[in-house]
């Protein structure tokens, strides 16, 4: 299974494009909030709200099961996640999930803990910066 994550597009319509026709072979590619864009000219991507997604019709999170592996996505910002991860991290135990994708912060992270998985990708619109996750395996790129 291979997902392609960005994070904080904040308008940057082009730089989604140029992932998408980077990678190939993927399953699934997820939006972590704050994408500023319309998303519905990308049917082909799972997006959530950020909270500079004014007026969105978009879901706060979204929790899916692939492959057996259960993800949840959401932004971060309600989770203060630049202020340290411990509400997420008690938030996505009460979940009872594998792996937690998010953003806000625009710095990319990976880390586990309580036998979780945590994702941030940064930002795709401002560090250029998305991430693929691949059968466990979590790569960090950058779209030039």
């Amino acid at each position: 299974m291979k997902l392609v994550i960005v994070s904080d597009i904040h308008g940057y319509q082009e730089k989604l494009k140029k992932v998408i026709e980077l990678e190939t072979n993927y399953d699934c590619i997820i939006s972590c909030g704050d994408n500023q864009i319309d998303t519905s000219s990308f049917e082909e991507v799972i997006f959530v709200k950020g909270n500079c997604d004014f007026n969105s019709y978009l879901d706060d999170e979204i929790i899916l099961n692939l492959n057996g592996v259960k993800f949840l996505i959401l932004h971060g910002h309600n989770e203060k996640v630049k202020y340290g991860y411990q509400k997420l991290i008690d938030y996505a135990t009460g979940k009872k999930v594998n792996v937690v994708l998010f953003g806000h912060t625009h710095v990319k992270a990976l880390f586990t803990k309580n036998d979780i998985l945590f994702i941030n990708p940064g930002s795709l619109g401002y560090n250029n910066s998305y991430t693929i996750y691949e059968d466990g395996k979590v790569t960090f790129k950058k779209v030039g």
